[in-house]
C-alpha cells in the first residue's frame, strides 16, 4: 500500500468518525453524551477512553474467533474498525476540549 492510498483511507475514516456510520454516533454526538453526565472534563475523557478500549478489545476478540482460516478477512476488518474507533475517540476528545473538528490545524 502506498502513502496516497493510506492517506485516502485515513481521510475516509476521519469523515466517518465525525459523521458516524449506520447505527453509530459521530464524534460530536459521542462527546456530547459523555459531557452530559456531568463531572469534570478529565473524568469524562477517561470514561470515553475506557469505553473505546473495551470496544477495540471486543472487536479484536470477535474477529479472531474464526482462527487462522478467517484471518485474511478478519484482520483487515479488525484494523479498519480499530482505525475508525480510535479516530472517533480522538475527535471526540478534541471536541470535548473545545476544538473545531473541521479546522485543519486540529
Amino acid at each position: 500500500m502506498d502513502t496516497s492510498a493510506m492517506v485516502k483511507i485515513l481521510d475516509i475514516s476521519y469523515d466517518k468518525a465525525l459523521n458516524g456510520v449506520a447505527g453509530m454516533k459521530g464524534a460530536v454526538d459521542l462527546a456530547a453524551d459523555y459531557m452530559a453526565h456531568g463531572g469534570d472534563l478529565e473524568a469524562q475523557v477517561d470514561a470515553l477512553i475506557n469505553n473505546q478500549i473495551i470496544k477495540c478489545g471486543t472487536s479484536g476478540f470477535l474477529t479472531s474467533l474464526g482462527g487462522f482460516i478467517t484471518l485474511p478477512v478478519a484482520l483487515p476488518a479488525n484494523v479498519a474498525s480499530v482505525i475508525y474507533m480510535q479516530m472517533q475517540m480522538i475527535a471526540a476528545i478534541a471536541r470535548m476540549g473545545g476544538y473545531d473538528l473541521h479546522d485543519d490545524r486540529v
